[in-house]
């Protein structure tokens, strides 16, 4: 999905957010502003993906700000409450085998996807225990439900690229992983290779052991938003045209897949909580709600 005239307001809302959150000076402050305005006056809007203005201008407030890691403290706090959620969650979903084990998880993976502290979220201020009332608040049925298809496109790929998103969120993901494990499938997880926002990077893969289930763990790009095919690695490039099946998590990666798939052979499945309206729309749908879609040729 291309940007609309809709998301920039969005666009600008989290860029104050991360301000606010991160960036006591005033000064500073303005010379964020005036640097990522003047950033995107120059663009051109609609031709790109909203994510890529997303990333463009928190690179701007790290680069000015001196901050090579924002949110790291509220990252780490995220990640803790994730493992916590994926303990109760792994014991809810003993006694599950097949089809009936990886619905469940996906569905919790999904509702994870609100584990997201940016203002699209729940923003960045917002107490850590409100994620966890809303991940079990979310944990409902999918607006958009092609689990079946999904599953079965899971059961004929002997290789399958998840792709990211959230801190916290990864916990949950695992879990799911895991499942897809145990029907002997390898699974290959790619992360960021640097911090911006909520997105994950292969610090927080370490923290919840993803190693433990992921066939191995690679670093799709740099610091952007979603995956982004400007910025994308030799290595992320090697497995997207490997793998049988892409699971690509959040709406960043939604915006890029549902674009550009003809850029990538596979079938990808999408799973995420919309964030807006604009995509909601897309679905025929009208506020926040859970996506689990399949990406066909």
């Amino acid at each position: 999905m291309l940007t609309q005239p809709e998301c920039l307001p969005c666009i600008i809302d989290d860029l104050w957010g991360a301000i606010k959150s991160e960036i006591p000076g005033k000064s500073t402050q303005w010379e964020i502003w005036q640097q990522a305005l003047r950033w995107l006056a120059d663009q051109s809007l609609s031709q790109k993906v909203p994510s890529y203005y997303i990333t463009g201008v928190h690179r701007l407030l790290k680069r000015i700000s001196g901050i090579s890691f924002p949110f790291q403290e509220r990252r780490n706090k995220a990640n803790r409450l994730g493992q916590e959620l994926a303990s109760l969650v792994e014991n809810e979903s003993r006694g599950r085998d097949g089809f009936s084990r990886f619905s469940f998880l996906l569905r919790i993976a999904v509702a994870a996807n609100s584990l997201d502290f940016r203002t699209v979220g729940l923003g960045y201020e917002s107490p850590l225990q409100e994620l966890k009332r809303n991940l079990l608040q979310s944990a409902q049925e999918l607006a958009v439900d092609e689990t079946r298809g999904i599953y079965s496109r899971c059961q004929q790929a002997s290789r399958i690229l998840y792709i990211h998103d959230n801190v916290g969120e990864i916990a949950l993901d695992k879990l799911l992983i895991g499942a897809l494990k145990a029907e002997g499938k390898e699974v290959v997880s790619a992360v960021k290779g640097g911090p911006i926002t909520s997105d994950v990077i292969l610090e927080d893969a370490k923290v919840v052991s993803l190693e433990e289930v992921s066939e191995k763990i690679i670093v799709a790009g740099p610091d952007t938003l979603g995956i982004s095919f400007e910025e994308i690695s030799e290595e992320m490039v090697r497995e997207i045209s490997s793998v049988q099946l892409i699971i690509a998590k959040g709406q960043a990666n939604f915006y890029i897949f549902s674009e550009y798939h003809s850029r990538v052979s596979s079938p990808v499945a999408c799973l995420f909580r919309t964030k807006c309206d604009i995509v909601s729309q897309l679905f025929r749908k009208k506020g926040t709600v859970n996506i689990a879609y399949l990406l066909t040729k």
